[in-house]
């Protein structure tokens, strides 16, 4: 019985590999949804720099929704406050520095 199995997923993977390249799946899959374009963005942000965490932390920090130190180090507690209000501004909530919540912070 266990050859059979065996067997079994070796004519299913010849199948597989017999198929001519445009009746794969990974050809005929759909493009991404809109909505996972800010995905696509986040994955492709730049590293934010210590003066653009500084930034992103002081005015968490203005607003109340960050109590530490503003000290240019992206950790933990900037990225709950982050992803805090990222969610308050209709953002991927990701805790994540990227270009489009620099950009709905008005952050260079």
């Amino acid at each position: 019985m266990k050859n059979v199995r065996h067997l079994g997923a070796l004519v299913a993977l010849g199948a597989l590999v017999a198929l001519p390249a445009e009746a794969t799946p990974a050809a005929t899959a759909p493009l991404p949804s809109p909505a996972l374009a800010p995905t696509l963005i986040q994955a492709t942000s730049p590293t934010p720099t210590p003066a653009q965490v500084r930034a992103v932390q002081g005015l968490l920090r203005q607003q109340g929704d960050y109590h530490l130190r503003v000290d240019g180090k992206d950790g933990g507690a900037t990225r709950r406050a982050l992803a805090r209000w990222q969610r308050a501004h209709n953002l991927n909530p990701t805790g994540i520095i990227d270009t489009a919540t620099l950009q709905a912070m008005n952050i260079q």
